[in-house]
Formats: structure tokens, C-alpha cells, sequence
């Protein structure tokens, strides 16, 4: 039904931070490359807005899709190394066997004969690695448009975040579009920014889209003007928040007398307290 907690909400409220990614798709299809960097607190709807956009331009685009993650900080272009080893991986049907090799030692940290030819730094292994890299990604821009997606940057490693700003100095002249999710521009000694790369912040909803939100999960089953104000003023604008204390409220439990979560770490905790 419509008010079942699985619902899916339509993006709300970004009609015009949609449009701006779509007219820097616009001009990546016409071989001027864009960076666009997606900033905003958890929960804001970065992936929501990134991905309508992605849904939008699927049949004229290849879509390359990195997850960066709290748990390889240390591990040298792991959302690229994840990407390369997914099954089916868009990436890996464009590479060659040894561009393959070159670039998963490289991530291993193991030497391959004759490198010492090709480099003789580490900073040369790393420039010629990236190299490789931006040389498969215009190799498919060349049959098809691309975008390159790199979601929670505020959790790349150091190599990868180089590589970021490495991919949006040399896309200018290329049918690749970066876009870079994250919660701020500035992740720990490293940047994100760029001086050609639109930086998008997104902020938190007004009443009038948080209450479409609430009423687009709840058609079936209204909720109270009550609950409503709660869901108003502890989610505070941010839609995930909006979404998921919604849900809470119309899951079969909530007619017990449950504490209100405080925060949407602690209503996600709740509920994957109820899962287990």
C-alpha cells in the first residue's frame, strides 16, 4: 500500500539543482567536460538528487559508479579497485590485460617487472597509474558519453581524492562528467576543490516540501497533526530524517509508546534494532 514502510519518495524540492546537473551534462555531450561536486550534510539527499539525474540520461551515457567507504581510508584507490573487480563492471570491458595488471599491482603495492622503465618514483608510478586510468575513461567517452561518479568522498583515500582533481583538470576537452558526492569540499589534509568544478550545496527542505514528503509516504493512512509536528521539528528539514520518522510512525509498532528517536543516526539504530 501507500503508506508501507517500503515506499519510495520521488526527489522533492530540488527542481532547480536538478536542472543545474542536467545542463552540465548538456555541455559534457558537446565535448566540454564538467566537474560537479554534490556537498551537503547525511541525509541532505545527495545520492537521491545524483541518482534522478543519473535516471534522466541512462540510454545517452555510460555510467561509471564509485562507493567510497569509512573502512579503506588507508587503501590506495579502493572505490576504483571495487569498481574494476564488480561483476559485469562497465569499467573493466574497456581495459586491457595489462593496463589491468598495471593497475591492481599498483593497488596492491606489488612491482611488476620492468616498471623501473616507465617510472622511477613512486610519485611517477602513481602519475603514470593515473594515466592509465584517464586513458580507459576516454576511451569510452569516445563511443558514449560518460560520467563518472564517485559518491562519500569525505571517505576516499588520499590516492583516490588526487586522482579526483587529477580526472577534473584533464576532462575539460572530454565527453566525461565528474561528480563527486561528499560532506564538505575539505576532507581532512586534502581538497576537493577546483577552480573549474561547480560545487552544489544542497540545504535543508522548507515546511511546505517536508510535508509533501510526509504525505506522499502516508496517503493511505494520514497521519495526525500531531505526529506530523513531530516529524516537523525533529527532522528539521533534512528529507532522510523526513522519510525514515515517517515510516517509524506508520510501521505497526508505532502505536506502542516508543521514545522518538533524537537523531537519524538513532532512529536508523532503532530500527536495525528491530531487524535483529
Amino acid at each position: 500500500s501507500a503508506s508501507s514502510p517500503n515506499v519510495q519518495v520521488p526527489i522533492v524540492g530540488r527542481r532547480e539543482e536538478l536542472a543545474l546537473l542536467l545542463r552540465r551534462w548538456h555541455f559534457t555531450q558537446k565535448w566540454e567536460g564538467q566537474t560537479v561536486i554534490i556537498v551537503g550534510e547525511p541525509g541532505i539527499g545527495k545520492s537521491k538528487l545524483v541518482h534522478a539525474a543519473l535516471d534522466k540520461v541512462a540510454d545517452a551515457s555510460v555510467q561509471i559508479c564509485m562507493q567510497c567507504s569509512p573502512y579503506h581510508l588507508d587503501s590506495p584507490l579502493h572505490p576504483i579497485s571495487a569498481c574494476i573487480t564488480a561483476n559485469h563492471s562497465r569499467l573493466l570491458k574497456f581495459m586491457y590485460p595489462d593496463e589491468v595488471e598495471e593497475i591492481t599491482s599498483y593497488i596492491k603495492g606489488e612491482e611488476r617487472p620492468g616498471a623501473a622503465s616507465r617510472y622511477s618514483t613512486p610519485v611517477g608510478r602513481r602519475d603514470y597509474v593515473f594515466g592509465l586510468l584517464a586513458s580507459i575513461l576516454m576511451r569510452v567517452s569516445e563511443l558514449q558519453p560518460c560520467i563518472v561518479l564517485i559518491e562519500d568522498a569525505h571517505w576516499a583515500d588520499p590516492t583516490t581524492l588526487q586522482f579526483i582533481r587529477h580526472l577534473s583538470a584533464i576532462n575539460k576537452t572530454e565527453r566525461i562528467m565528474v561528480v563527486v558526492t561528499a560532506r564538505s569540499v575539505e576532507t581532512g589534509s586534502a581538497s576537493l576543490r577546483s577552480t573549474d568544478a561547480t560545487v552544489l550545496n544542497l540545504s535543508r527542505l522548507p515546511q511546505s516540501y517536508c510535508l509533501s514528503i510526509i504525505d506522499r509516504l502516508s496517503t493511505s493512512a494520514p497521519l495526525s497533526a500531531w505526529k506530523r509536528n513531530i516529524i516537523l521539528d525533529k527532522a528539521d528539514g533534512i528529507p532522510l530524517y523526513i522519510e525514515e520518522l515517517t515510516k517509524s510512525f506508520l510501521a505497526p509498532d508505532s502505536q506502542r509508546s516508543v521514545p522518538i528517536p533524537e537523531t537519524l543516526l538513532d532512529l536508523l539504530m532503532a530500527q536495525l534494532d528491530r531487524l535483529g
